[in-house]
């Protein structure tokens, strides 16, 4: 894992939220782990979460070139991710 974001009310009933809004089935990606489960997110919420260093420098950034000082960091990869998972569902 690269990065784990907390529950907040956004990922509340989230599998179902999500094929219900992009009819994406992510139900398959979920794993369950002591009594919690890992659901991969489909966009990038600005929330609490734990990243490694190198996910922001190898991944996020990488696919951000041209962000300015003032631009919100989370919308703008939550974009380009779930465009690309659009791609592919």
């Amino acid at each position: 894992l690269q990065c784990v974001h907390f529950p907040s009310t956004a990922t509340l009933n989230y599998v179902e939220k999500v094929k219900r809004r992009y009819g994406m089935d992510i139900s398959k990606f979920c794993v369950g782990h002591n009594d919690g489960s890992f659901i991969p997110l489909v966009f990038w919420y600005g929330r609490t979460h734990l990243a490694r260093t190198s996910y922001y420098t190898n991944i996020i950034l990488s696919q951000c070139p041209n962000l300015q000082v003032s631009d919100h960091l989370e919308e703008i990869f939550g974009t380009v991710q779930l465009n690309e998972l659009n791609k592919i569902k």
